[in-house]
């Protein structure tokens, strides 16, 4: 079993961030795979990502949503070691 609170996640704070709007579409002219929108609590996604790689920008992005103040070494740490996680556990993007 994994505890969250071992990966640096404090899973007790009560966040009001139900409506995060993700957004898939190419990001070359930004030169970037994923985008955070803190004000608008949006997040873009480069649309040709894949696999496990797609899972991890997706996670980073919601977690600068989710944690402003957390310094980018901070989001990288959590978002590596969620990716990890989720992927072990099977979850994947099935494409329609």
């Amino acid at each position: 079993m994994v505890n969250l609170l071992n990966l640096g996640i404090n899973v007790f704070t009560r966040v009001n961030y139900y409506n995060m709007k993700v957004i898939h579409r190419k990001l070359g002219k930004e030169k970037a795979d994923g985008l955070a929108h803190i004000d608008s609590n949006t997040i873009e996604i480069d649309e040709r990502l894949k696999g496990r790689y797609r899972l991890e920008i997706t996670i980073h992005e919601a977690l600068h949503i989710l944690y402003p103040k957390d310094s980018e070494t901070a989001i990288i740490r959590k978002s590596k070691r969620l990716t990890k996680v989720l992927w072990e556990q099977g979850y994947r993007k099935v494409e329609k």
